[in-house]
């Protein structure tokens, strides 16, 4: 370690033309129909995109404005973003966002914040800066250590060991059982919960709804 920290490195500068490449790259690897980029399983890439929205800060191009806004927006009302505790899940596994891979980083979830506030910025759309604050609040309950201080670096998927995801899925029994009759029946219909298959929400926040 001492050795490598006398060492001194040359200096450089970054080629615009890297930049313009990476920006390319994102405009040939979106998805006009569900946002993000590439096929399933589909990350956020958080670094690309705040490129984009600087660069579309710097040039004003509409088309980049779309793909940053449009793919903000698909991933905040799907299945990856927990539309009841918050935060975003790992990445989905198919290309529409809905069904996610269920554990939560916080070092994903720190720099979709930022991308979220940024677009904010940029649009001033306040969808942005409502899904930046319902961050904020998930990773101070869910996240933060109150007694000894710092933040816990993930928020895991299982409650034991026989399950897959259980921790962040709601049968109809369950539903019916944590609501009453008409909440469940408005819940239901909003989240598409049936007989087979399985709601993708966070267990703790609905037994507190």
């Amino acid at each position: 370690m001492a050795r490598n920290e006398s060492v001194s490195s040359g200096g450089g500068v970054v080629s615009a033309s890297v930049i313009d490449a990476i920006v390319e790259s994102a405009r040939s690897m979106f998805d006009e129909v569900n946002g993000g980029f590439g096929n399933a399983p589909k990350f956020p890439h958080p670094a690309a995109l705040d490129l984009v929205m600087d660069r579309q800060a710097r040039t004003q191009d509409d088309e980049l404005r779309t793909i940053f806004v449009q793919t903000l927006e698909k991933m905040a009302r799907g299945g990856v973003y927990d539309q009841l505790a918050g935060g975003f899940h790992r990445y989905s596994v198919d290309e529409r966002w809905i069904v996610p891979h269920f554990e939560k980083m916080c070092y994903d979830n720190s720099e979709l914040l930022k991308n979220y506030v940024h677009a904010y910025q940029v649009t001033q759309n306040s969808f942005f800066a409502g899904v930046a604050r319902d961050m904020i609040r998930w990773m101070d309950e869910w996240l933060s250590d109150r007694t000894h201080g710092g933040f816990y670096a993930s928020q895991d998927a299982d409650y034991s060991m026989d399950d897959d995801g259980d921790y962040f899925t709601w049968t109809l029994e369950e539903t019916k059982a944590a609501l009453s009759e008409e909440e469940a029946a408005v819940a239901a219909l909003h989240y598409d919960i049936q007989e087979a298959g399985t709601c993708i929400t966070t267990r703790r926040r609905m037994f507190s709804a």
